[in-house]
């Protein structure tokens, strides 16, 4: 995720929003923080015991258990009754939760510079707009010709 820069000692702040919480006591989210003179810092490790302590721990989220009467979310429908082996393999509770992580998430894609859906959606009316005024030009100058 990117964001406004922000000054030295500001917390950044965000949100994660999930569907359902996996079954687990504790979630990690690995993040990485990029600065203005390009150094980052990788607050990726899992506080091990045998870790020694060096580099800098992943915030960790403890998880409680549901509420009293709280339902588990049914998974989504599948596309097929019997679905097909996939050469990528699903992701783990802690792989979800490591790239819910915004700064992680921003590191593994690149900005490629593209065009986001709502400029080429602008684009595609003002063609369209451009196209129906040509029409209606031409159309009216053949009636006054004739």
């Amino acid at each position: 995720m990117k964001g406004p820069a922000l000054k030295a000692g500001e917390d950044a702040e965000y949100s994660v929003v999930v569907r359902q919480l996996p079954d687990a006591k504790e979630l990690a989210f690995k993040t990485l923080q990029t600065y203005s003179d390009g150094k980052i810092d990788r607050w990726i490790e899992l506080g091990e015991a045998d870790a020694g302590g060096h580099g800098n721990e992943a915030p960790v989220l403890k998880l409680k258990a549901a509420a009293p009467g709280a339902k588990p979310v049914s998974p989504s429908p599948s596309e097929s009754a019997s679905p097909s082996p996939t050469a990528t393999p699903t992701p783990t509770a802690e792989e979800t939760a490591d790239s819910s992580s915004p700064q992680a998430a921003d590191s593994e894609k690149e900005d490629e510079g593209g065009l986001s859906a709502g400029a080429w959606i602008g684009i595609g009316a003002a063609i369209l707009v451009a196209i129906a005024a040509v029409v209606f030009a031409v159309r009216r100058r053949g009636e006054t010709q004739q």
